[in-house]
């Protein structure tokens, strides 16, 4: 994987492919919290290549976007849930540049 210029959006792809690789079965269901109270929810459906295409349903952005830390709730359609904590890398961009 080449790092984006989007942290969250980086550490997203790494648990995205983490729940793949532990047979989690798509559609995948998420809520995020950033740290500054931004929240966004939504799903994660198979598409064509067995590429996984995000379906934003909810959002509400305080200032630029959702700030780092940022807690996101993964589920999928057997029950299973995780918890995904996305946190500042040393050298990382600043929050208003980390956010989509």
């Amino acid at each position: 994987m080449t790092p984006s210029s989007n942290p969250i959006l980086d550490g997203l792809v790494v648990a995205l492919r983490a729940l793949v690789a532990a047979g989690w079965e798509p559609p995948f269901y998420w809520a995020a919290i950033g740290a500054n109270g931004s929240i966004m929810g939504g799903e994660y459906q198979l598409g064509p290549d067995d590429m996984l295409i995000a379906e934003v349903t909810t959002r509400h952005i305080v200032g630029t976007g959702l700030a780092v830390p940022v807690n996101v709730m993964f589920t999928d359609t057997t029950g299973r849930a995780t918890n995904v904590l996305l946190r500042p890398v040393a050298g990382a961009p600043s929050n208003e540049e980390a956010n989509p």
